[in-house]
């Protein structure tokens, strides 16, 4: 047995004015909190990845083609606060800006800016699905695309930098709509590598992925399946620790039932996304399933530090 203590570090970058561009931070003051969460007494399990299965690679080529349209989405050559008033910025895969229209409506989105274009216009042929962010419009102005998405509340890696640990049905809840929604984006030939930060959730608690970042960050090796990505998401918030390297070892393995550490192993043996949401762990999820009060809690927190 074992005792351990970790500390989990978020950065958010509090305020802005409506015409500042959303990309340039050296102006604006970072917060860092640290939480320290007690120790634990502490089992172990290791899981080691068998690269040599590559059975989900097949399934999932890896050009972003063939894809099918969702319909016109409006693009501007004009500026995004023409329309648009920037009322505060959050981490969410990156920094974007929480806006609302200059028409007076009390409805929020999110703004995120790149200097890659066709990461904008790629993002915006997929089609539309209840766990993929939605794309409203794209502003393409001053070298740079705007793109407007629905808004969402926190990313995974707040809940893993929450103090309170994850309950297993909240697990299932995530791992069902993110394997929902890995399989429509596999229908439409399009690689999604989830991760802790690519992965939103809305006020409502329902998870969606942000289709802007599916290409894989540093901290994910671009040779893993999208299988195996859900479960080292999964692995980081069991374990409290959003960056993870293999092989990896599932902590406190007592708070977790045999269901739940079976289909962890299927992930790390490729298995296939079909057959990955026909586990019992998943399978008993409701449609309507939502962890909100979850969200809730880390929304709250976030607003005391943005003040």
């Amino acid at each position: 047995m074992s005792m351990q203590a970790e500390t989990k570090r978020h950065t958010v970058w509090p305020g802005s004015s409506s015409s500042s561009s959303i990309s340039d931070h050296k102006d604006e003051q970072i917060l860092e909190i640290t939480e320290v969460s007690r120790p634990k007494r502490i089992r172990q399990r290791s899981f080691v990845s068998d690269s040599r299965n590559p059975r989900d690679l097949r399934l999932v080529p890896e050009k972003f083609s063939a894809l099918q349209p969702r319909g016109q989405i409006p693009i501007s050559s004009l500026s995004p606060w023409s329309s648009y008033e920037s009322l505060y910025r959050v981490e969410l895969c990156g920094a974007v800006a929480v806006v609302r229209k200059l028409t007076g409506s009390r409805a929020l989105y999110m703004i995120k800016s790149t200097r890659d274009a066709s990461r904008a216009l790629e993002a915006s042929q997929v089609r539309r699905h209840p766990n993929i962010c939605q794309i409203y419009e794209i502003f393409n102005h001053d070298d740079a695309s705007y793109i407007v998405l629905e808004n969402m509340a926190i990313s995974l890696g707040h809940m893993v930098g929450c103090p309170r640990s994850i309950k297993e049905k909240e697990l299932a809840i995530i791992a069902k709509q993110t394997l929902d929604a890995l399989l429509f984006l596999q229908s439409q030939n399009v690689t999604f590598l989830v991760t802790c930060s690519n992965v939103l959730v809305s006020i409502q608690g329902a998870l969606k992925l942000n289709i802007l970042e599916r290409h894989p960050d540093s901290s994910i090796n671009e040779q893993e399946s999208p299988s195996s990505a859900l479960g080292m998401m999964l692995v980081s918030m069991m374990n409290k620790r959003e960056k993870l390297h293999r092989p990896y070892t599932l902590l406190d393995l007592a708070e977790w039932s045999e269901n739940a550490v079976d289909f962890i192993s299927m992930t790390e043996r490729r298995e296939s996304l079909r057959d990955l949401v026909g586990h019992s762990f998943v399978s008993q999820i409701q449609e309507n399933a939502e962890i909100g009060w979850c969200v809730m809690i880390n929304s709250i927190s976030l607003a005391i530090v943005r003040t």
